[in-house]
């Protein structure tokens, strides 16, 4: 037995309540001084009613011998039970206080046997093998870095000379490519060099610029993806390696912190268990205490708690009573006043909504006239408008068609079908221009009415609502709505005419500026045919004239 250790107390497992409470039947005993009490209390009761019952007022000398015989017996027996309640209670405590003092014995008798101190060699074992640990965490973190160095040098080094031979083959491509690409098109260059002459400066230009724009596009297509390739794979391994690096540092982190945790750990548990035992023990202390207390806290509370309820129930009925009758005198006065108020609030503002009312229609009516007028101008200017802009756009046809007309009889010669080009450019951005500002006065004219439009429409929704207000609050007479109704609706029909003749136009200028545009392409398709005739006729004769010139110098020649 020497070598076993105690690690918990023995009043861990035999403990009071397995060994003595269930045993013995504390509770019943426990309880039962109460249930005798409550019997004797019963019983006192009981022959207090039957001698009351068979007590008689006319017949009081003979019926007051049986009365004072009951309760003298209800009495004798209320304190036969109190006084078993006394003795049950003070034999029930002299038992368990008897039989705790022999458990207690037992727990030492037991503790007794085994010797503690586990905790401590236990403490002393987990510091050695902590320290083991942190030996061996530094050896193999020495070895894995001297690894992991030797495995980054073997890396980068083979990244470098794969880098390098890659690049040399790079080299290579980029002047086989080079070579490739260029040594035809330079060759036809050469060619269209020594054939070119006079004026074809401006061609072969032209011809290097796309020649180096399909040579650059070429080289951008052949080894730009390449490049890009080359440049992802090199961040790709950078990017591993990092990765590698960072794991390496986690394992060793990983690896140092498992050791202390493990110590830490182990010794949290030893000092919660050791803590547990003190607590446990403190506890049981702590709970007779309490139960002492409670006993004696009870009966005191049990007569205090009767007569405070009473007193507060009285008191709680008496300050509702009262708060009940102030709260309905309080909201009586309140709705007097409020209907008080209301009665002359609603008496003047139905005074200021007839007179409002009455201001409101007049100031209506003049706005309403004011805007009749203002929707007839607009819609006379803008029939000056699209008059005005109808003629010019004639005018403007009719200037376009001489100019055509021009341009086609003037084309007889390069140089003079140039010069009436330039006029017929001219008068075209004149028209233009004329169209222009034929378009914005047109544009203002609209926008003008739009605005008219908006505020008369604003102007019809006001007297709607205000017809339904009328209706509503003031019972206005029904000769007065129906004028306004007619004045709403003479406004509707003329914004419905507006509209109409708004389409109407928008219809003419349409079909005018189509008519206007397809004449204009057919005049220009003209002027452009009678062009390409007239060049093509002078490129015929300037060739007769280049080949007469050849035949007279071989001519020349022939005879030398």
């Amino acid at each position: 037995m020497s070598s076993l250790r105690a690690t918990v107390p023995a009043e861990a497992y035999f403990t009071q309540e397995a060994l003595v409470d269930i045993q013995i039947n504390a509770d019943y005993f426990r309880h039962l001084p109460g249930i005798m009490t409550g019997i004797g209390i019963i019983g006192t009761f009981s022959g207090l009613v039957w001698g009351l019952h068979s007590f008689s007022a006319i017949a009081a000398a003979e019926s007051l011998g049986p009365l004072l015989k009951e309760v003298t017996s209800a009495f004798i027996g209320s304190g036969v039970a109190i006084f078993a309640a006394i003795c049950i209670t003070f034999w029930e405590k002299i038992t368990l206080n008897r039989c705790y003092k022999l458990v207690e014995e037992l727990h030492n008798t037991i503790d007794s046997l085994f010797a503690t101190g586990a905790g401590e060699e236990y403490l002393a074992r987990l510091v050695l093998a902590s320290e083991k640990n942190s030996t061996h965490t530094a050896a193999l973190k020495d070895a894995l870095i001297e690894d992991l160095k030797t495995l980054m040098n073997d890396v980068a080094d083979k990244h470098i000379s794969a880098q390098a031979n890659q690049s040399a083959a790079l080299a290579g491509q980029i002047s086989d490519a080079i070579k490739n690409s260029l040594e035809e098109p330079f060759k036809e260059l050469g060619g269209i060099v020594r054939t070119a002459s006079g004026n074809q400066g401006e061609q072969v230009s032209g011809l290097l610029e796309n020649l180096l724009t399909a040579f650059m596009a070429k080289i951008d297509d052949t080894f730009g993806q390449q490049l890009a390739g080359i440049n992802a794979a090199i961040q790709k391994s950078s990017d591993s390696m990092t990765l590698v690096q960072e794991a390496m540092s986690r394992l060793i982190g990983d690896i140092a912190n498992a050791g202390q945790s493990a110590a830490s750990e182990m010794s949290s548990k030893l000092e919660e268990s050791m803590s547990k035992a003190a607590l446990a023990q403190e506890k049981m202390n702590e709970q007779m205490r309490e139960f002492v207390n409670e006993l004696r806290d009870l009966i005191i509370s049990q007569q205090n708690e009767s007569k405070s309820a009473l007193d507060e129930a009285m008191k709680l009925v008496l300050t509702q009573l009262q708060e009940a009758i102030s709260s309905i005198a309080s909201e009586r006065s309140n709705q007097i006043a409020q209907d008080r108020e209301r009665t002359n609030t609603l008496s003047v503002e139905t005074k200021a909504l007839y007179g409002g009312l009455s201001e409101n229609i007049n100031k209506l009516i003049e706005d309403i006239k004011v805007v009749t007028f203002k929707t007839e101008e607009n819609i006379n200017l803008l029939q000056k408008s699209s008059s005005s802009a109808i003629s010019g756009m004639n005018d403007g046809a009719l200037v376009m068609k001489e100019a055509a007309e021009k341009f086609t009889v003037a084309g007889k010669s390069v140089t003079g079908v140039l010069e009436n080009s330039k006029l017929l450019g001219d008068q075209i951005t004149q028209t233009a221009t004329a169209l222009q500002s034929t378009s914005n006065t047109v544009r203002q004219a609209f926008d003008q009415y739009d605005r008219t439009r908006k505020e008369t429409q604003e102007y019809v929704v006001s007297l709607q609502a205000l017809i339904e207000n009328a209706k509503k609050e003031s019972g206005i007479g029904s000769r007065m709505i129906s004028d306004l109704e007619r004045i709403l609706a003479s406004l509707e029909t003329a914004e419905k005419q507006s509209v109409d003749y708004l389409d109407n136009v928008n219809n003419v200028l349409k079909g005018t500026f189509e008519t206007f545009g397809s004449e204009m392409v057919e005049q220009v398709k003209n002027v452009s045919v009678a062009n390409d005739k007239i060049l093509t006729n002078s490129l015929g004769a300037l060739q007769g004239a280049v080949e007469s010139m050849i035949a007279a110098v071989a001519r020349i020649r022939r005879p030398e």
